[in-house]
């Protein structure tokens, strides 16, 4: 959010910006919650270019963050009953040849001397 109060922002459309930080120029479309660096896209959670429009607009940013990362989204997920592991008793051996380390061949030609030369200037 500290980089965004440096963002150069231009409006084109409702919810389509031009934002210039440093030189560099991104759109960013709040309806579609997408910007043209694709972090928004990538992480779930506003970029820096995307919080500036939203600020903008007098939003909240954190009303732009993808649902995945929702308090309600993370009870929803561990609602249902998650049933324990039988012990290692109750459940049935079964019979499998060790494995062992590939085989190693020496590769071809002359072997490298073990010491390493020093460069002297």
């Amino acid at each position: 959010m500290d980089d965004s109060r440096h963002c150069a922002i231009k409006k084109t459309c409702d919810d389509i910006y031009e934002v210039c930080y440093k030189g560099v120029s991104d759109a960013v479309n709040l309806a579609n919650r997408t910007c043209s660096c694709r972090e928004w896209d990538v992480r779930g959670i506003p970029c820096m270019h995307a919080i500036a429009c939203i600020i903008d607009q007098r939003g909240n940013p954190e009303d732009f963050v993808d649902s995945c990362y929702h308090r309600e989204t993370y009870l929803r997920t561990y609602t249902p009953v998650i049933f324990p592991m039988p012990l290692r008793q109750m459940t049935r051996e079964v019979a499998t040849d060790s494995i062992h380390p590939p085989m190693v061949k020496p590769s071809s030609g002359r072997p490298k001397k073990a010491r390493k030369r020093l460069l002297v200037k």
